[in-house]
């Protein structure tokens, strides 16, 4: 029986393959022995990079934002709408919502400079040491590096700490922090040393929060070499995210209130005054009925009503700018409190092992194809 050519010729290269996998097998087959002593050695050293790596806790917490919304119904600003005209307020508009930090802004709210500087000079309590300090004199002074920082530094990473010994031994001065202010007392531009830049950039990595676009739910979480730390740290976000971001809604409206105390008081102060003014001249001039006398008292009664409705006004915008302090003032609920973990978040021993097992076998495979193929072209030019 004859066969077609093309036939023939795909049945020989199949064979041929065929044939390259059988001696790929047991080439591989031969060199067992050689390519399990490298797969163990690798997970060995897998089990020893573990055990020499520090633990690290992760504490998270989950917050549902208070989103504003126009409608006037429920609101407080919808009872001075409905009911101003009855207490004397007027009924103008006042957006819940325009002066509001969309909630997409608040991951990056925890990434910026400022707030991850105050996180880093806020002071937290460590029970393992039995003290207080902030996390920038923690690291510098209580923290005790694992075994694999050590080896890291000084073995990969060597250059950069024998850079890092020069410089410190070249820095002129103090490497503080300083601020520049403008007479208003805000912050212009900051002045930090590389020590706290560098912190600051770690502490980026391990403090994130995240929006949950379906749900609209933020998560907090903090990772740090403790647990207690982490808990501390993830509430000590929680709670300079909220206050931000209620100080960045209210703080018009704080400092309209404050003015507007301080004017109400002096219309009151005023209108006490001639209050008093006007019951002593009445008093003074009981019997009296000259023209003078009722000039007068027609002076100090233009002047009482005046200041009463100087006072009754302010009265009535103090009160009007007190509801929309607490209109404004957002609520967040928190879902899932923080939380002191109770098992390490990192390292994954099992995986790492896993990974380096992975990588000896492959690595020695691939060297052990890498020689032969060398030797087959040695012999060829042979």
């Amino acid at each position: 029986m004859l066969v077609p050519a093309e036939e023939y010729e795909q049945f020989r290269a199949w064979s041929e393959s065929e044939i390259d996998i059988e001696e790929i097998l047991s080439f591989l087959w031969d060199k067992r022995w050689f390519i399990t002593k490298i797969t163990g050695a690798a997970a060995v050293l897998g089990l020893i990079v573990s055990l020499l790596m520090g633990s690290m806790y992760t504490s998270s917490a989950s917050l549902m934002p208070e989103y504003s919304t126009e409608s006037s119904g429920g609101s407080v600003q919808g009872l001075i709408e409905q009911y101003g005209g009855m207490l004397g307020m007027g009924g103008g508009t006042y957006a819940s919502n325009s002066n509001a930090i969309r909630v997409e802004l608040y991951p990056q709210i925890v990434e910026s400079l400022p707030f991850q500087l105050e996180l880093v000079e806020k002071e937290y309590y460590f029970p393992e040491h039995d003290t207080t300090a902030t996390l920038r004199t923690y690291f510098d002074e209580l923290y005790q590096p694992s075994a694999w920082q050590y080896i890291t530094g000084y073995t990969i990473g060597l250059p950069f700490t024998v850079k890092e010994w020069i410089t410190e031994s070249m820095r002129s001065e103090s490497t503080t922090q300083k601020q520049v202010t403008t007479p208003t007392g805000s912050t212009e531009v900051l002045h930090i040393s590389k020590e706290k830049m560098e912190l600051i950039e770690w502490m980026r990595q391990q403090v994130s929060a995240s929006l949950n676009d379906e749900t609209a739910v933020i998560e907090v979480q903090a990772t740090m070499p403790t647990a207690q730390l982490s808990a501390d740290v993830a509430k000590a976000t929680i709670s300079q995210l909220t206050g931000d971001v209620t100080a960045y809604r209210t703080e018009k409206i704080k400092t309209d209130l404050a003015y507007m105390k301080e004017q109400h008081q002096k219309a009151q102060n005023r209108f006490y005054a001639i209050r008093d003014s006007l019951a002593i001249f009445r008093d003074n001039n009981r019997n009296l009925s000259t023209a003078r006398a009722q000039t007068e008292e027609q002076r100090l009664q233009s002047k009482y009503d005046l200041a009463y409705n100087l006072y009754n006004g302010l009265s009535q915008q103090l009160e009007q700018t007190k509801l929309k302090l607490q209109e404004h003032t957002p609520v967040f609920k928190t879902l899932d409190p923080v939380q002191v973990p109770l098992e390490k978040s990192s390292p994954n021993r099992p995986l790492i092992v896993i990974m380096l097992m992975f990588l000896g076998a492959f690595g020695v495979v691939g060297y052990l194809f890498i020689r032969e193929w060398m030797e087959d072209s040695v012999l060829l030019d042979g």
